[in-house]
Order: structure tokens, then sequence, then C-alpha cells
């Protein structure tokens, strides 16, 4: 495979090294001084409302146009940037692009090209009722409007400036996924400082941060062009798995093919002129599988990076000869693919709020935010468990080293020994007792023995603990945008820290924290999320296992989550009703799609294919006989299936459960009775590229 790269070199025609992404800070300094002040007030006042000003908007957009007239002159006249593009977070999966020319007429309506007006830099509209809204917008009532995200920077991709942007409707409901994670980081951000200052008496400014783990699998286009389920699903509906494929743990960060080692070398450049520094990629635990993530950043743009990872990778892997399967669950039997989110909130001046410290103080104020955590996903475990349902990523959770549908904190022994002495009466401030980390000897004077961790990795929970400054939610999966996941650790976090402020208050600081431990601590499991006592164990605790996607999405209209989302102005309840009708309805009709498909592959494809290959043993009455008894079987399995599917009741949630429980159950027959076939089969005669021709395509 061979390919022609699409980005555009760091130097070319000038020698000079060409500026991809622009931030506001960045801009500022360019501005006059009253449009400086104008742009720092709104960067720092709260006021939804708050506006800038036109003359301040038009110095902005005249930055803006000599950094693209500057980047033309350099790029040559047969790479020019030619347009603008409002890049949002539509509710469903990728991005949305409007796209707009640089040009304008002036005043002799003559055609000015290369200008970025104030106007179109800022603002634009669009038809709302055309995406996903759950029925926030119709064809009557259709307008819809983006406006730049002025904290995130501005990236040349192909041949525009991509501008990211929020969405929302002629009403103000937000029709994206971004607008309700930055009302959702303002919320977070002040109640935090809210408790800071309780707890030590300092003015910050907090931030909510994030770093994703993009994982996805790369499958070769024409294999993929002849896989009808690939093309139309994201998945392999039918396949047997090769005799060897992840279980000699062989796969995980080895050597990668030539082809995928090129393509990634020159994405990460890609990648990097942007500002986005992908220094984590590496070949994944199953075969085709690999990942790569970013250096953290405040999450809003950490959204936004993501979201265009996803589009362009795919536009580069097109040009190797490749196929990007985000789908959670490509491949049965072998691991699935998630987006593991790092996320953590610290103040401006760089203090991990999630930091053991050194000092009493910073100790305590670790313990507080602790508890805080601790609170939110006791308090909120539907909530979380909502933001990573999807029909996907239900094969995922529970399978092949995913966490499992029930939301639990993993803390390390460690902490969870002092959290329960803080519950018996003890301090919150233990000297040496968190932060302490010992030597690791290799056994060999040739190599240099390191500090560890002072806790141990699980990867079984959904919710861990990690690297002493962050906690990863491991149950977000890979094809989904990363912003609502952000969005409701947010607002859980939020609500949390506001009841310990009010305790704090009633009570002092020890005495709080003391107090949500003993209530909540029935959510930290340290022990191993894949056993089968765990589940047991959790309906004891009290904790929930909405094990399918309708069960974790009917509680976002639960009366306390409606009134959750509304008090911090992050989702109205017609915006969050809105949020679960698409939901819903992308999982009813995503199954649909996949059962209609698996139907279409076994009646055009793989009947005619065992016919085709029985006449060949018509004298071998034994084998014939087999090879009928077995077609036969995927014939009665696909007809129950096709049967299933004109049964659909019309309620949504109940069409839901009936998808769970009758449909894929009726797919997994027709599965098991396909790849019966399929191991009998004539390879010659097998109708499909088979499991083995896909996953190991590199060698």
């Amino acid at each position: 495979m061979t390919a022609t790269t699409q980005h555009d070199t760091t130097t070319n025609i000038t020698g000079k090294k060409i500026k991809h992404s622009l931030r506001i800070e960045e801009i500022i300094p360019k501005l006059t001084e009253q449009a400086q002040k104008d742009i720092q007030t709104f960067l720092s006042v709260k006021e939804k409302n708050d506006m800038l000003q036109k003359t301040t908007k038009k110095e902005i957009a005249k930055v803006v146009t000599e950094w693209v007239k500057e980047t033309n002159k350099r790029r040559g006249e047969h790479n020019q940037i030619k347009s603008t593009a409002h890049m949002w977070a539509p509710l469903r999966k990728g991005c949305g692009l409007k796209r707009e020319g640089m040009v304008k007429l002036n005043e002799e309506d003559q055609l000015i090209e290369g200008e970025i007006s104030a106007s179109i830099l800022f603002h634009t509209e669009t038809d709302g009722s055309s995406h996903p809204t759950g029925g926030l917008r119709e064809t009557s009532q259709a307008a819809a409007y983006m406006s730049w995200d002025i904290r995130s920077p501005l990236m040349l991709v192909s041949d525009y400036v991509c501008i990211p942007s929020s969405f929302v409707s002629f009403h103000g409901h937000a029709l994206d996924h971004k607008t309700p994670l930055l009302r959702s980081q303002d919320a977070v951000g002040a109640v935090a400082a809210e408790t800071i200052k309780l707890v030590t008496g300092e003015d910050r400014v907090v931030r909510s941060n994030c770093g994703w783990e993009q994982e996805f699998f790369l499958v070769p286009t024409d294999i993929w062009e002849e896989r009808s389920d690939l093309m139309n699903t994201g998945r392999a509906l039918l396949g047997a798995l090769p005799p060897k494929h992840q279980q000699m743990s062989d796969h995980y960060m080895c050597k990668q093919s030539p082809e995928v080692e090129k393509l990634f070398q020159d994405f990460e450049a890609y990648a990097k002129e942007r500002n986005i520094a992908l220094n984590v990629g590496h070949a994944e635990v199953a075969p085709t599988q690999h990942e790569f993530s970013p250096i953290y950043t405040l999450g809003s743009i950490s959204a936004d990076q993501n979201l265009l990872v996803m589009h362009e990778f795919e536009n580069y892997a097109e040009q190797y000869g490749f196929k990007v399967l985000y789908h959670e669950k490509p491949y049965a039997g072998i691991n699935g693919s998630g987006k593991h989110t790092n996320w953590s909130l610290e103040t401006t001046k760089r203090e991990g709020l999630y930091t053991f410290g050194n000092t009493k103080m910073e100790q305590e104020r670790f313990m507080v935010f602790l508890a805080g955590v601790v609170r939110a996903l006791d308090m909120h475990g539907d909530m979380l468990r909502a933001a990573v349902a999807t029909a996907s990523n239900d094969h995922r959770l529970g399978a092949q080293e995913a966490p499992p549908a029930i939301i639990s904190l993993y803390t390390g022994h460690t902490l969870e020994k002092h959290v329960k002495a803080i519950i018996e009466g003890g301090e919150l401030y233990v000297e040496g007792s968190l932060n302490a980390s010992t030597m690791l000897s290799f056994g060999s004077s040739s190599v240099v023995p390191m500090k560890k961790a002072p806790e141990d990795r699980n990867r079984t929970a959904p919710f861990p603990y990690s690297g002493g400054n962050r906690f990863e939610f491991r149950a977000v999966g890979s094809s989904q945008n990363v912003s609502w996941p952000l969005t409701v650790i947010n607002v859980v976090i939020a609500d949390a820290m506001d009841y310990i402020n009010t305790l704090i208050k009633e009570k002092g600081v020890t005495e709080a924290v003391r107090d949500v431990f003993a209530k909540h601590q029935r959510v930290i499991f340290n022990g191993d999320g894949y056993s089968k006592e765990w589940p047991i164990e959790a309906v004891k605790r009290g904790l929930v296992n909405n094990r399918t996607t309708p069960e974790a999405l009917r509680v976002l209209t639960d009366e306390k989550n409606l009134a959750l989302f509304e008090k911090y102005n992050v989702f109205t309840r017609d915006e969050l009703t809105a949020r679960q009708q698409v939901g819903i309805e992308d999982y009813n009709g995503t199954i649909d799609i996949e059962a209609e498909t698996l139907i279409r592959m076994i009646n055009q494809s793989l009947v005619p294919a065992t016919v085709r290959e029985m006449a060949m043993y018509k004298d071998d009455d034994e084998l014939y006989a087999e090879k009928k008894t077995l077609l036969s079987n995927l014939r009665a399995t696909t007809k129950k299936l096709a049967n299933a599917t004109t049964a659909v009741p019309e309620d949504l949630f109940e069409a839901g459960m009936y998808y769970a429980n009758t449909i894929l159950p009726c797919m997994e027959n027709v599965r098991e009775a396909a790849n019966a076939i399929e191991l009998t089969m004539d390879k010659h005669q097998y109708p499909f590229p088979t499991m083995e021709e896909i996953i190991y395509y590199q060698h």
C-alpha cells in the first residue's frame, strides 16, 4: 500500500515555517489597547450574555485574515486556504463542518477574495432540523446558530480555517455536545474555587482537564469493501476467529507494519503542526488494534482535538489504503476499543487538586476533593453509566479487558485504608502515609532502580484513581464524543462539592469529609471488576447495574437528574429529555441496521454459496447430509431473526428493550450458525473475507 500524503509540510516554497494553529492569546497582543481590554474583560467575566464590541471582533478578524494571507504566500498557488469552516459536535458520531468561502463584495460589487469578515469568523447560521435534535428542532422551526469558542485555537485543515464552535437552536437550546461541556466547566470551576477558599483561604481559578486515549482498528479498504457489515455497521456481524488471535499476548506494543508506522509518523507530524501533541502511539492488545493519545489540556480544547483527530485520521488512513474502525467491538471474541478519559481539576497556578501533596494543607485539600469524587460516583453512578451508553459500547463493557457497566471507584488499598481510618476518627493528614513512593529494584547492577507509584493499576475498574493526579473514566467508548461524559463528570462533581461546601460551613473540614466517606464508602471497590462475584456484591451494596443502553438512558429523565443539570444551568429539562430521545433512537436504529445487514449477507451471499458448495458433495451422502443440516439451521435462525424484526414495538423504550432482549440474541444465533458453516466450507467458496484475512492482513 502506498500513499500520497495530504498534510501541509512544516516548511514549503518560501522555506519558512508555517503556523497551522492560532490561539486567542497570540491574537490579543496584536490588537489595539481598547480591544485588548475588551477581550480580556470578556474572558474573565462569567456573565453569559456579555458581548464583545464590534470593533474588537473586526480587529480579531483582521489578525486572522493576515495570518491566512501569510500562510497562503508560503503554501503556493495550488495549496491555498480558500474558506472557513465552523466545526461542531452534533448529537451523532463524527463532526459537523459549515464551510463558507473567504469572499465578499465591495461597494462597487466587485469580488474580494481572501478576506475573513468578523461576522463569518465569529458566527454562522444553518439548518438545525436535519441533525439529531430529540425534537428541539423541526422543519418548520429549523434555525440554528454556531459561534466560535474563542478559548479553542483556530486550525488550518486542508484548504480551510477550522473554527471550533458551539451549536444552539433559535431558542438557545444546545444542539451539540460542546455547549453543555462549556457550561459544565464553568459550573465545576466555580464550585471548586469555593471549596478551595473554604479549605485553604486562597482565591483560585479552577479548570477541568482531559487527556483521552483513542483506540481503534485498521482494516484494508479492499477488505472493508467486500464486507457489507463493516461498511454498514462498523463491526463484523459474522465470522469465526482464527485459531490464533490475541491469546498469546503478542500484539500489545509490538512492531507494526511499515504502512502503519508511516501512517502514524505522518499523522503525528500533521497533528503536531496544529499544536496537538500525540505523544503516545502504539499497537494495542488485539491484532490490527492501535491507540494514540495527546498531552493533557483543558477539557473543551481536548474534546475539539479529539473530534478533529478522529475526522482527519480517517482521511489520512484512506491514503494508505485503510479504513478506520472506531466501533467499540468490531470483532467478537477479542478486545474492544475504548476512549479512556483521564480527568482532573487543577488551578490556573497548575496545582493539581487530586495530587496527594506533601504539606498538611495540600493533603487536607486532596482528601476534601477525593470525598467529592466518592460522593459523586455513589450518588450519580446512574448518570455516569448513561454517559457511556451506546449500542456499540454495550458489546464492550464487561468483556475482554473492558470495565463492567457497574460504576465504582478504585482508590488503591493505601488510600482506602486511610479513608477507613478517617471514618473511624482519624485525621485527614498523616505524615508520609499517602505520598510515600518506594524504590523498585530490578535485581541487576546494570539497571537503575526507580520510584514506583504509591498504588498499583486496576484495569478492571470503570473509574480508577490513576497516576497520583487524575481519574481515568475507562468505560467511555471509542466512537463517542468525549464531551458528553466530561459534561456528566463535571456536573456530578460540582454537585458533590457543593454538598461538601455546605457541610464544611456547618461542621468544619474534617467532620465534613468524615461524614461523606462514611455515607458513600460503598462505591469504593479495589477488587477484580471482571470477577463473577462483583456484580453480586455490587447489588448487595446497592450499586446500579444498568446492563443495556435502554436501561441506562431511562434515568436521564428521572426527577433527580433533571433537577441536577437544571441547577447548574448545563441542561434545561427539554435539553436533557432531547438527549434521551436522541440516544434511544440511535440505539434502536443501530441494531435495526445491523439486523437488516446480517439478514441480507446470509440470504444474498452465504446461503447461495453454501448451496453451490453442497452440489460439490452430492455423491457423498454423509457429508451432504451434514451440510444440509447446517444450512437448515442457518435458514431457520435467519428466518426467526427476520420475523422478529417485523414485531418491534412502537414505543421507543419498549423497542429498545426488545432490540436488546430479542433481536440481539437472534443475531447471535445467526452468527453461530453462519460460523459453523464457514468452519466446514471450502475456503474458496466462502463469500466474504475471513476474520483471519481481516486481522492478519499485515502478515
